[in-house]
């Protein structure tokens, strides 16, 4: 609605009707026609005055009316709140996303209010998640695969990488899967991301998950390696870098980008409930999302930066490990969340144990569809990166 004149209202406001007779012609004998005129001429003046009068209450009644207008667009304004969780603490580079989000304004382009909480595991994210305590966060694929297949309550929303950024590394006295027998996994928790693809290597290495020790872990992994507590760990691209940084006797034994190419690694979820009661405000977060991982793949130097700041790896272990998962197509482009990718998730889970079969559950009991399909119209699809 348009500004009221504020010219108009103060002539209005000081408007005074000039009086119909003056002092020098009230001191005249006034006759019979001379009164007449004067009662016409006063009449005229009155119609007039009236309809100023009510000019005026139209123009400031026009003007409260915008007051209330405006008043009730700026509380409709008002940012929608994000309370989001992220697994690692501090996060490795391939989480960057939602800090490049916040930094770049994108939460805020989309009228969001984010604040990023961290978490040691995504199982910790997804409790908060399930309890309340988040409106939404990140954790590995297969972990929500089985999640969602205990009726948890959530559904995944966007995959910031849909593609592993992890490796199992392992020391020098590890050459082969067989050599894992006897060995000590360091993991974060039974269900964990850790714990679920340290899994699938002993399944391809025929190796019983009791004929190995499972050690429990914070999300760093890289001290307890170098300290000894633990023969073999699951490691992202730059903590593997640091590891060899310190010790060059360790390396990858199976690049899981390389093992499982189909499965889902890092999505984010958030309540059923809260999807339903606020599907704008979801949506505005899977387009802030989508916004921070283009960026990253076009504006290297920058994403470097944001990442130095937050995850407190230094430069020379950034920059490689951002050219890996570049060229990995690691980051999503698009929603990342493919359905032949969401189906070969859960058979995994269905196939190493993790799921029973009459639990598996259906793409679109994983997949918040409705709420990608919406965020993802106002966006070009990307090839290559489903």
């Amino acid at each position: 609605m348009a500004l009221p004149d504020l010219t108009l209202l103060s002539a209005l406001a000081s408007f005074r009707p000039t009086a119909c007779i003056r002092n020098r012609a009230a001191k005249r004998i006034l006759s019979n026609e001379t009164l007449e005129k004067a009662s016409k001429k006063e009449g005229r003046k009155n119609m007039n005055r009236r309809r100023v009068l009510w000019l005026m209450a139209f123009v400031l009644g026009t003007a409260a009316a915008w007051g209330s207008a405006g008043r009730a667009e700026g509380a409709s304004a008002a940012p929608m709140k994000v309370s989001f969780g992220m697994p690692t603490t501090p996060p490795n580079l391939v989480h960057i996303g939602p800090w490049v989000a916040q930094e770049q304004g994108f939460f805020k382009e989309e009228g969001l209010e984010v604040e990023i909480n961290t978490f040691e595991g995504g199982i910790y994210v997804f409790r908060n998640i399930v309890s309340g305590g988040l409106d939404a966060g990140g954790g590995a694929g297969a972990a929500a695969a089985v999640s969602v297949a205990k009726k948890a309550g959530f559904k995944a929303i966007y995959a910031l990488a849909p593609r592993f950024s992890s490796t199992l590394t392992v020391r020098s006295n590890i050459k082969t899967l067989e050599d894992l027998k006897g060995k000590k996994f360091g993991v974060q928790e039974v269900g964990g991301f850790a714990d679920v693809m340290s899994r699938l290597v002993l399944r391809k290495a025929n190796i019983k998950p009791d004929e190995v020790t499972f050690v429990p872990i914070a999300s760093a992994d890289v001290p307890p390696l170098l300290a000894g507590q633990i023969d073999s760990a699951v490691l992202h691209v730059d903590q593997m870098i640091l590891a060899r940084q310190k010790d060059p006797s360790f390396h990858p034994l199976v690049k899981f980008w390389e093992l499982e190419p189909n499965q889902l690694f890092l999505v984010v979820v958030a309540p059923e409930k809260k999807l339903a009661a606020e599907p704008a405000k979801y949506q505005a977060l899977v387009r802030a999302l989508v916004k921070a991982n283009r960026f990253m793949y076009a504006n290297k130097a920058r994403t470097v930066e944001i990442a130095e700041k937050y995850a407190k790896i230094p430069r020379n272990v950034i920059e490689p490990a951002y050219d890996e998962l570049v060229k990995g197509k690691v980051w999503a482009q698009n929603d990342g969340l493919p359905r032949q990718k969401v189906e070969y998730t859960i058979d995994r889970m269905v196939q190493v144990g993790n799921i029973k079969q009459e639990e598996r559950p259906k793409p679109e009991d994983y997949v918040a569809v409705s709420i990608v399909e919406e965020a993802m119209k106002r966006f070009p699809r990307i090839p290559d990166y489903d």
